[in-house]
């Protein structure tokens, strides 16, 4: 009797046993599911990996942040991150060094675009303080930092407005002053050296007076006269005007995309936006055999994207940046004017302008417009246009 107690207590103890082990898995299992579905739902990215560098869990917003399809757990972290050196660098120095918490924000360049992450880089530790791992929490701040800039952008214009309005007026009389004193002296010159300086002065006057208009433009409210404006008509108008004008055969342009689509805003200052970008690219691409394409095409997100591509020189990356900034010129002869007011027209569109450009290979600059009738879906052969 002793002995079949003593097994049937054993046996419940099994059971009970058993029981437990299945909850506590069930238990185990709900945890893991429910971490899933955090990892899952989460905009931030999530990166996990041991003590040696190797990948423990990635999840869906990482894998979107990171370019990243196919990944396997144990897969070195380098080579996750081999598209972005500056975050293997920071996941290099976690493992080393370890320490407390560390947020950075992180500019990244992969492939044609440059992005900024926000990264939260820790150590993962057990209960006795032992670390087990690392991960990474990343946010991409690309945007942020693109409206950041351009409220930079509006304020130092704000302030560039409270400026000229104190200045024109003074400056506008101080130069017509000057020329007119200046055609007198010319008129009444009894030498032709003198009449020559008479001229020039005349000329550097005017020059003054352009760009005080250009800087006062710049600085002044726009006034839009918005309406369907047929964007590709406008640009082979352009085009085909520059080509024209630039007087060699060194330089082709060409017109490529849809055959017709329209935006809206105003005629007159898209072609000023157009007009400064297609001169921008024919000065960079000056004493060289070159071409500049511009192709137009609608987006899903109702956007007309006109893109202007030259193969000249190119812009260092350092100075893409500055390339808005009012004053800022990459040529000796620039003004720096011209792409401050192409972004403030851009900009009033409720538009976007951005600038990609590799030394040694070219530049591309992208405008995006809002879409006012979406005309046409065919797609136009390359039209090239030449000076004969």
């Amino acid at each position: 009797d002793e002995a079949e107690t003593a097994v049937t207590e054993y046996e419940r103890t099994i059971a009970e046993l058993r029981r437990l082990h299945e909850a506590l898995k069930q238990r185990a299992e709900s945890l893991e599911q429910f971490n899933q579905y955090l990892l899952t739902s989460m905009d931030a990215g999530v990166v996990t990996f041991d003590p040696e560098g190797k990948l423990k869990t990635i999840n869906p917003a990482a894998q979107r942040l990171l370019k990243v399809a196919d990944v396997s757990e144990g897969s070195p972290v380098s080579e996750l991150f081999r598209s972005f050196p500056e975050l293997n660098t920071l996941a290099g120095d976690l493992l080393r060094e370890g320490g407390e918490p560390r947020y950075r924000e992180v500019r990244c360049r992969s492939g044609e675009e440059d992005t900024v992450f926000g990264v939260l880089a820790t150590r993962i530790v057990n209960d006795n303080g032992q670390q087990v791992g690392c991960a990474l929490l990343l946010n991409d701040l690309t945007e942020l930092y693109r409206l950041r800039a351009n409220l930079e952008q509006k304020t130092r214009l704000a302030a560039l407005g409270e400026m000229a309005a104190g200045l024109a007026h003074q400056i506008r009389n101080s130069l017509g002053a000057i020329t007119g004193f200046a055609r007198l002296i010319g008129r009444r010159a009894d030498n032709e050296q003198l009449r020559r300086t008479s001229d020039n002065l005349v000329g550097e006057a005017e020059q003054a007076g352009e760009l005080i208009e250009r800087f006062l433009s710049l600085a002044r409210p726009l006034d839009i006269q918005a309406g369907s404006v047929e964007i590709v008509a406008l640009l082979r108008e352009l085009v085909s005007s520059f080509a024209v004008q630039t007087g060699t055969d060194s330089i082709t342009f060409s017109v490529t995309g849809e055959p017709e689509l329209y935006v809206q805003g105003d005629a007159l200052l898209l072609k000023q936006v157009f007009g400064n970008l297609l001169d921008n690219a024919i000065k960079a691409c000056a004493n060289r055999q070159a071409a500049i394409v511009v192709d137009i095409q609608s987006t899903s997100a109702g956007k007309a994207r006109v893109t202007v591509t030259d193969d000249g020189p190119g812009i260092p990356k350092e100075d893409i940046d500055k390339l808005f900034t009012p004053f800022f010129s990459t040529r000796p002869s620039g003004t720096g004017l011209g792409l401050s007011l192409v972004a403030k027209i851009v900009d009033a569109h409720h538009g976007a302008i951005t600038v990609d450009s590799t030394v040694g290979e070219g530049t591309t600059v992208v405008v995006h417009l809002p879409l006012y009738v979406h005309a046409g879906t065919e797609s136009v052969p390359s039209e090239t246009v030449s000076r004969s």
